[in-house]
């Protein structure tokens, strides 16, 4: 396929506006919203222990009831601040992403079985 000089210029400006768009993205999030880094990280909570990959894959599975109950006392909380870091975080995000899409699945059969 032959590209003329306007068709071109057309996708150098859509790339240029995409670039622009995901720079301008990235600048709002570190400004706005992404936490820190964590103070806490292996550090020994009060208890003797720093939660490492399988702590945070059991908190990561029940965050959804740790939200719930953390509005109504201040002794829950979602997240271990006293962590190991990386592992702890990978364990949480395999989690929390397992038990989502497990009960996005299960209500898709759900709804499959009751709509016939």
């Amino acid at each position: 396929m032959v590209y003329n000089r306007e068709d071109i210029n057309k996708l150098l400006w859509e790339f240029l506006g995409l670039v622009l768009f995901i720079a301008g993205v990235v600048v709002c999030m570190k400004i706005l919203g992404t936490p820190g880094h964590n103070l806490l990280t292996n550090l020994i909570s009060l208890d003797g222990k720093i939660a490492g990959f399988w702590p945070g894959l059991w908190h990561g599975t029940i965050y959804f009831f740790s939200f719930i109950f953390s509005l109504f006392t201040d002794s829950v909380n979602i997240y271990e601040v006293h962590n190991s870091g990386k592992m702890y975080n990978f364990g949480f995000v395999l989690g929390a992403g397992g038990i989502t899409s497990l009960t996005w699945q299960l209500g898709g059969l759900a709804w499959n079985a009751w709509s016939k």
